[in-house]
């Protein structure tokens, strides 16, 4: 596989668990969101021949949305008033210097918001931090925003929401603040603008719903996408410590999993791997959990127009200590997967995939995506498969 790569950035900051809310498009143009020390968080925009940039903004990590008419949103936790999110918006299409002084609109979680483009909602949810739930509201096309509702009571953190063909798809992981660990990952989706929310298999949540993860009646209240301990499979018992969360959702509607976790903190009369990478997919018959090749690291995918899914991911290459960037696609929905390569590029070597953000759609034609290692951000492109 061969992809453009392009250093756009050298001071930006790694951050965010989910893969949303750092690369998005509307019609001519293309825009990522970072937060960098000196800059404050920072928006650049691409039309396709030249980036623009407007920093700044005192939030971080930051997430933006775009709509159709061209709003810009950015939100995240202010760096100063570090108990409040804040939110800003263009009051001109496309125009980053409208972006105004913003407001408060939530107290501090971990958060992302996503647009509802039929009619250019934007949607906020929030969990952890000072909610101790999973909560959202919704803003109107007119600014106003509607009062918060809960949707889930408990120890819950890092949601993430696509909409795609009128469905809000929401994902989200459970979490014990004792040990610091991520304990599972949860499921749920609306097609009424959040009148009604149901899990995968079409059963309707009553909200708010308690979640206890050491409560069995509570865990099958909710569409839970991983596997568990206990499930009688020596290489899934627990997935505890899930990492490196990916979401996104395919042509038909299914949504997808990546992550990584972690199966060593509870004994086991079996050997372990100690790390395992799975590919979970939500079918008709329940989410179906497939473990990927285990040199791969960090995969990040996309589904292209005619369906087929990239995915790109570090790897430890044949024959080789080295860690590199490798690419792999899938005709049937990630059931079976092509032959393991290496990604080539003529103007930059070995930067680390671990921090792939995918645009969602295609952006002129080709599939686009972000990296963030840390300190240096990269564009690239797809160029064949």
């Amino acid at each position: 596989m061969k992809v453009s790569l392009e250093v756009i950035r050298s001071n930006s900051n790694y951050n965010g668990l989910f893969s949303q809310n750092k690369i998005v498009s509307s019609g001519d143009h293309l825009y990522i969101t970072y937060e960098s020390g000196d800059e404050g968080s920072v928006i650049l925009r691409y039309d396709g021949e030249r980036w623009t940039a407007r920093s700044g903004f005192p939030v971080g990590p930051p997430y933006i949305a775009v709509d159709s008419r061209g709003t810009i949103h950015l939100a995240g936790p202010h760096r100063k008033k570090r108990s409040e999110i804040w939110h800003f918006a263009s009051s001109k299409p496309h125009d980053l210097e409208t972006m105004g002084e913003g407001s408060w609109i939530h107290p501090k979680n971990y958060s992302s918001m996503v647009v509802d483009r039929r009619d250019d909602s934007l949607y906020y949810f929030g969990a952890g931090g000072n909610s101790g739930a999973i909560d959202y509201m919704r803003r109107l096309p007119d600014g106003q925003w509607t009062k918060r509702k809960t949707l889930v009571e408990g120890q819950v953190i890092y949601p993430a929401a696509i909409v795609r063909d009128g469905v809000l798809h929401l994902m989200f992981t459970g979490w014990e603040p004792n040990p610091a660990l991520y304990q599972n990952i949860y499921y749920l989706r609306t097609a009424d603008r959040g009148d009604t929310w149901m899990l995968g298999d079409g059963r309707v949540l009553k909200t708010p719903q308690t979640l206890n993860p050491w409560i069995p009646e509570n865990l099958t209240a909710l569409d839970k996408v991983n596997l568990s301990f206990g499930d009688g499979r020596a290489d899934g018992r627990f997935a505890c410590d899930v990492h490196q969360i990916k979401f996104f959702v395919d042509h038909h509607g299914r949504p997808h999993s990546l992550y990584g976790f972690i199966p060593s903190y509870f004994p086991t009369p079996e050997p372990l791997a100690r790390y395992y990478t799975v590919h979970a997919r939500r079918d008709a018959g329940g989410w179906k959990q497939m473990f990927l090749d285990p040199r791969i690291v960090s995969p990040s995918m996309v589904e292209d127009p005619k369906g087929r899914l990239h995915c790109l991911f570090t790897w430890s290459g044949d024959n080789s200590p080295e860690f590199n960037a490798g690419y792999m696609f899938s005709d049937d929905g990630g059931d079976h997967w092509s032959k393991l390569e290496s990604v080539t590029c003529d103007t930059v070597t070995k930067a680390s995939l671990g921090g792939v953000y995918w645009l969602p759609e295609p952006y002129r034609g080709r599939l686009c995506f972000v990296i963030n290692d840390g300190s240096t951000l990269y564009f690239g492109a797809l160029l064949n498969g």
